[in-house]
C-alpha cells in the first residue's frame, strides 16, 4: 500500500514537471521585463512566472498605431499564457506588432533569471566556409561578451555579421536575434554557436 502511494506521489510530481512551461522554467519565479521591436519602436512587456508557469503577460509601453495594433495587444498576450509558450500565431492584420510582443516575451524569459552558470563557454556553428567558433562569457547570470575565436568566412561579405550579431546577443541577453543584412548564413552560424555555448551554461 505504501509502495502504491509513493508511486502515485512520484507520478504526480513528474506530471507537474511535464506540465510546467518549458520556456517559463528558464526563468525564476517572479516578474521579468523584455523588449521587442515594433513598427513604432520598442514594445515593452512584463511577464509574470509562478511555479514554472507563465501566469500573465502585460504590455508596459509601446508606440504602435492605435486601431491597427489593437488585435495584437488583445490576442497575443492571452495566447502566450494559454499556450505556455511564445510559439503562437500573430494576430490577423497586426503581424509586426504581434512579432514584437512575442520577441519581447522571449527576451523576458530568455534573461534566465540568473539561471545561467557563470563561466566561459565555447560553441560551434556551421557557416559558409566551415565552422564558426565563439567564446561566450557569463557573469552573475548574464551574457557579458561573445567573441569570435575562429572562422573561415569570406572577408567583406561576412563582416556585418561579425560586427553586429555578437553585440546583439549581449544586448538581447539571448541568441534569439536577427541576422545581419547581407550576411545571413554567417549570422546564423554565430547564433548557432552562441546557442551551443549557452546550452552548456544551463
Amino acid at each position: 500500500m505504501k509502495k502504491i502511494s509513493l508511486l502515485l506521489c512520484l507520478s504526480l510530481v513528474l506530471l507537474l514537471v511535464v506540465m510546467a512551461s518549458p520556456e517559463a522554467m528558464l526563468a525564476d519565479d517572479g516578474t521579468h521585463v523584455g523588449v521587442g521591436s515594433g513598427y513604432g519602436g520598442d514594445v515593452e512587456v512584463e511577464v509574470e512566472v509562478s511555479e514554472g508557469e507563465i501566469v500573465s503577460v502585460e504590455i508596459l509601453e509601446h508606440d504602435e498605431t492605435a486601431g491597427i495594433s489593437d488585435a495584437a495587444f488583445d490576442e497575443v498576450p492571452a495566447a502566450i499564457v494559454e499556450a505556455q509558450s511564445t510559439d503562437v500565431d500573430a494576430a490577423s492584420g497586426a503581424t509586426k506588432t504581434s512579432e514584437a510582443i512575442i520577441k519581447a516575451v522571449k527576451d523576458a524569459l530568455g534573461k534566465n533569471g540568473g539561471n545561467l552558470a557563470d563561466g566561459t563557454y565555447v560553441g560551434v556553428g556551421s557557416g559558409y566556409g566551415g565552422d564558426v567558433e565563439v567564446e561566450l562569457q557569463v557573469s552573475e547570470g548574464e551574457i557579458v561578451s561573445v567573441e569570435i575565436l575562429e572562422h573561415d568566412e569570406t572577408a567583406g561579405i561576412s563582416d556585418a555579421a561579425f560586427d553586429e550579431v555578437p553585440a546583439a546577443i549581449v544586448e538581447a541577453q539571448s541568441a534569439d536575434v536577427d541576422a545581419a543584412s547581407g550576411a545571413t548564413k554567417t549570422s546564423e552560424a554565430i547564433i548557432e554557436a552562441a546557442e551551443d555555448a549557452l546550452s552548456q551554461a544551463k
